[in-house]
């Protein structure tokens, strides 16, 4: 296996876009387009490329398409997966070979081919594609189990720290023979690319804030010798993950010169629930504190960037019709100043929408069961602005909490 192989089938894919097939697999990430999810597609649609052969000469071959599900105009604000290419594969342009979602036109597909969908990093579609729900032949995913997609083969739902780990596994069933890895059967700026968002997902593998699971460590096990040589030893191989782990981190984390508007968008997800549209916008800053998201709105003044920080995310909400909005941040202060005495600190803030705008009993309810949940919320200022004490809960567990309690809401409306 070659790197240009790899560079080589993203560039084809995306010429098969414009080109008619009998049969089309689109292996597609989430909307938020993360490093986890970014990675995910195209490194799961390679190794279908690579080893799905038809049983015989009659079968037609799928074209393996992987498609990040932004407009190709948004993929400079994910940091991460911009430094994370370009540090793997300098010499390559990927901006300009990555299939995105204005470079596809899926009814087309689904009208004149025959089209397959494969999800990846999430296991039920964004609203605006539920309407290709029956293409859906394939999930793997690492979020609640939605229960959708129920005849989908492969369907890998397994609660680990990143979508990535998936992904891994399946390279390596493929990569094992007779219990034995295939020596150099992988590329080492493959290898090093898929390492990437399980590091970034699970705080560089550190348990104690509960996105480490046994699965992501033996990734990361079969991985390193692919990236590192079997040789390397234990002390190397951690100083070179936590190299790689500071790079992805800083570059995620460097956002502070986008627009509110560019930061809700970043990292955003929505679902439909009962009679409501949730959404929800994961940034890797903070609102509070000197060198905060409301200080800069405010210009110095943190009160009035609250104010003018709410007032983006009702604008926000309204553009996108949604009843109720989260935002969650999460950020680690020692990685800003290795002398502070803060470490890795999530803060939620709670927009109310649409249906539920003026509903003020409703507000109480659904405030009140965020307060009594597990995320362990402190009130930091008037309104639904909170510290989030329990850390362990990311996005991928605060949504099934909205929800649980967003049906509990619904019926009454």
């Amino acid at each position: 296996m070659s790197l240009r192989r790899f560079s080589s089938f993203l560039e084809n894919a995306k010429a098969t876009v414009k080109l008619p097939k009998r049969s089309v697999t689109v292996v597609l990430g989430n909307e938020a387009a993360d490093l986890d999810s970014v990675v995910s597609s195209l490194t799961y649609a390679f190794l279908r490329h690579t080893y799905d052969v038809p049983h015989n000469s009659q079968t037609n071959r799928p074209t393996y398409i992987p498609v990040v599900a932004i407009p190709r105009a948004d993929f400079p604000l994910r940091t991460e997966c911009t430094f994370a290419l370009r540090d793997v594969f300098p010499t390559v342009d990927f901006q300009s070979i990555l299939t995105f979602l204005d470079d596809i036109n899926l009814d087309d597909l689904a009208e004149n081919t025959d089209l397959s969908l494969v999800l990846v990093d999430h296991n039920r579609l964004s609203p605006f594609l539920e309407k290709f729900a029956g293409h859906v032949t394939g999930v793997l995913d690492h979020h609640k189990d939605e229960g959708c997609n129920l005849e989908a083969n492969p369907r890998i739902i397994a609660p680990v720290g990143s979508a990535t780990t998936l992904i891994v596994e399946e390279w390596a069933k493929h990569l094992t023979v007779n219990g034995n890895v295939q020596a150099n059967a992988l590329e080492p700026e493959l290898a090093r690319l898929l390492l990437g968002p399980i590091l970034l997902d699970t705080v560089n593998l550190q348990v104690e804030y509960g996105r480490t699971t046994e699965r992501d460590k033996q990734a990361v096990e079969f991985l390193l010798p692919f990236v590192r040589g079997a040789k390397m030893c234990e002390e190397d191989n951690r100083a070179f993950m936590d190299q790689l782990y500071t790079g992805l981190h800083k570059a995620k984390f460097s956002v502070s010169n986008l627009t509110s508007y560019d930061l809700l968008r970043k990292d955003y997800k929505e679902w439909n629930v009962g009679p409501f549209r949730l959404g929800i916008s994961s940034v890797s800053w903070h609102v509070g504190s000197e060198n905060g998201w409301a200080v800069r709105d405010g210009n110095g003044d943190e009160k009035a960037g609250l104010m003018q920080l709410r007032a983006s995310c009702h604008r926000f909400a309204e553009e996108r019709q949604l009843d109720c909005h989260l935002l969650m941040t999460a950020f680690d202060y020692s990685m800003e100043n290795p002398t502070s005495s803060r470490g890795f600190e999530r803060e939620l803030m709670v927009c109310f929408d649409g249906k539920l705008a003026t509903n003020v009993q409703a507000m109480s309810q659904i405030s009140l069961a965020l307060e009594a949940s597990e995320l362990q919320l402190e009130a930091l200022t008037e309104g639904e602005y909170y510290k989030q004490k329990n850390i362990t809960c990311s996005r991928k567990q605060v949504q099934p909490i909205m929800q649980h309690i967003l049906e509990n809401i619904g019926p009454k409306f």
